[in-house]
């Protein structure tokens, strides 16, 4: 999955290779077709969800913020993040064990299919 126009040209030279181009911007509909899995995410008066690259180049820090003021405003939230940090696994680690306790999120990691979370 990509996001910048850059990124998606690289990828169509790889289209075969266990890389698929999807477009930034996906309707309703074509999400609803290209996932029919269910999956159980808890119930919450708003579900977030970010599908990226999780690492500290991405500045991961900025979603901390975000967490720290649901939490202050006692928002009814459950976030999750799909995305692998293949570049600094040991980052990963350390931020699922930290945010999964500390707040109301799930670090899913790299998926097949993110489109059943949409």
């Amino acid at each position: 999955m990509t996001v910048s126009e850059q990124a998606q040209e690289q990828f169509k030279k790889l289209k075969g290779k266990d890389s698929i181009v999807i477009p930034n911007i996906i309707d309703e509909k074509e999400i609803k077709r290209l996932s029919k899995e269910k999956c159980d995410i808890p119930k919450a008066k708003y579900v977030f969800l970010t599908v990226s690259r999780i690492d500290p180049q991405k500045g991961f820090g900025r979603y901390e913020q975000v967490l720290q003021e649901l939490e202050k405003k006692n928002v009814d939230y459950y976030w999750l993040f799909v995305g692998s940090c293949y570049l600094y696994p040991e980052f990963g680690d350390k931020i699922k064990e930290r945010f999964e306790k500390q707040y109301k999120c799930k670090f899913l990691g790299k998926q097949d299919n993110p489109y059943k979370y949409m």
